[in-house]
Parts: C-alpha cells; structure tokens; sequence
C-alpha cells in the first residue's frame, strides 16, 4: 500500500486534495446561474478568479505531495541501508559489504 512513513502523510493530502475538488465542484454549479445583468458580469469574473485559483491549489498540492512521497522514499532507502549496516555489524563484517 503507502510506502512506509506515507501514513501519516496521506490523510492530509487526501484531505487537501478533497477540499479543493469540492470547491471546483462548487464553482461549476455556480457558474450555471442563467440570468444577465453587470452583477452577473462581475459574479461570472469572480467565479472565473476563484476557479483559477482552485486549479493553482491543485497544482500546488499535486507538487507538495509528489516532494513529500520523494521524501518519503529517500527516508525508506537510508532507513534499508543503516538496517544493512547494522546487521553487517552484528556479523563481525564491516559495514556495507557485499556478499
């Protein structure tokens, strides 16, 4: 499933992620308003602003979740090699040796 320390990452960015789809939702039926006018001119721009804004916070949590998974990987592997090691200790070999 998740790699290891991804965990306690997940729910968050599960929950971000959520937040803004539901915002891009909200903003789709929002822009389904039918009347004409100057107000609804300027609703339109707002509701085009607000959904510009929604897709840069996709983006931005799309890019906050791949660095932290980069993360979590690298912190996988050095705990796999110090393991390694450890164990090569405690066999009398020096420390990452081959077999």
């Amino acid at each position: 499933m998740a790699p290891t320390g991804q965990a306690a990452i997940s729910p968050v960015v599960a929950a971000a992620a959520g937040h803004v789809d539901e915002a891009a939702r909200a903003l789709a039926a929002a822009a389904q308003v039918d009347w004409v006018s100057d107000a609804a001119d300027r609703y339109r721009a707002a509701l085009d602003e607000a959904q510009q804004a929604v897709a840069r916070t996709a983006r931005d949590v799309d890019t906050a979740y791949d660095a932290l998974r980069q993360h979590d990987r690298a912190t996988a592997l050095a705990c796999v090699a110090m393991r390694a090691d450890a164990a090569y200790g405690l066999l009398g070999q020096p420390a990452g040796r081959q077999w």
